[in-house]
């Protein structure tokens, strides 16, 4: 059981890199930018011995080089869904967030 899912797993990554060799070099090339990330509200709760923070949000802010927007984008993920889902595709493309950074939008994404 545990070699089958060996090998589809390496079959997955294989395809993605064919995917991901665009230009003939190996490296797909993205929008130059700036990443910054922060939390925001959340408390500390006791369980056991231990001490948790719940009930924050994590903010994750791209910028490209050279801004050329007056607003940014917001994405609010939900759903069970993470921020990673506007980095990239599954297949390993760009995704949402180099698209609207390389038309000079900052992007931040929030996941509660």
């Amino acid at each position: 059981m545990r070699f089958n899912s060996v090998v589809a797993l390496a079959c997955v990554a294989i395809t993605a890199i064919a995917h991901y060799v665009q230009d003939g070099t190996g490296i797909q090339q993205g929008t130059l930018h700036w990443r910054n990330y922060f939390y925001v509200g959340g408390s500390f709760v006791q369980q056991g011995t231990s001490t948790l923070v719940h009930g924050q949000m994590y903010v994750e802010h791209l910028a490209p080089a050279k801004v050329t927007q007056p607003f940014p984008l917001v994405f609010i993920e939900g759903n069970g869904m993470t921020g990673t889902n506007l980095l990239n595709t599954p297949d390993g493309r760009r995704g949402w967030a180099d698209y609207f950074m390389g038309k000079g939008y900052e992007v931040s994404s929030l996941l509660a």
